[in-house]
């Protein structure tokens, strides 16, 4: 990239990375399980961790979406989670990160079970965020991470980030 910019702007003439042979990324693969482990997962989960993960398991949604996920764009009858924002750790609620980003997901039964469940105890709705430490204040991530971890090592269980959990191979089915 930095050879091409120099050559539009007639700083060099060749770009000396042409035909360079780059090294196979063999970096680790996402871990991808069949949906009984992701409810091994939700299982050993304390109840105010599930509709998190449901919705990260179930739904694919990025760790951005899912801290700027306000209530307003769950939609209970239609069975669907409209991604309509992202949330940036400076910048706070930020546009999805493509014009494809503006999608609506479909909710597993578990995800709508859970996620009624959260807003019945969270006693939140609107404009709120969803997982928010607060209304209006996103989550920390390693605060997240840190409680389901506990709970997976106590049943026995190999923790999952929310980033895999979006990758995971997981039928959406609508009910």
């Amino acid at each position: 990239m930095i050879f091409r910019r120099a050559i539009r702007r007639d700083e060099i003439a060749i770009d000396a990375t042409n035909d360079l042979d780059m090294p196979a990324i063999r970096g680790r693969r996402d871990r991808i399980e069949p949906p009984e482990v992701a409810h091994e997962l939700l299982a050993a989960l304390p109840s105010s961790e599930k509709a998190f993960w449901a919705t990260a398991l179930f739904c694919g949604l990025r760790r951005g979406e899912l801290r700027g996920l306000q209530w307003l764009h769950v939609d209970f009858d239609a069975g669907v989670i409209r991604v309509e924002r992202s949330w940036d750790p400076v910048k706070g609620p930020v546009d999805v990160k493509t014009g494809a980003g503006h999608r609506a997901v479909p909710m597993a039964f578990v995800v709508r079970r859970e996620l009624q469940a959260h807003q019945q105890r969270t006693n939140r709705d609107g404009e709120d965020l969803v997982f928010g430490r607060t209304a209006t204040e996103a989550f920390f991530a390693s605060t997240i991470r840190t409680r389901a971890n506990k709970a997976w090592k106590a049943a026995a269980l190999e923790p999952i980030t929310p980033h895999e959990a979006r990758h995971y191979a997981i039928p959406r089915e609508h009910g």
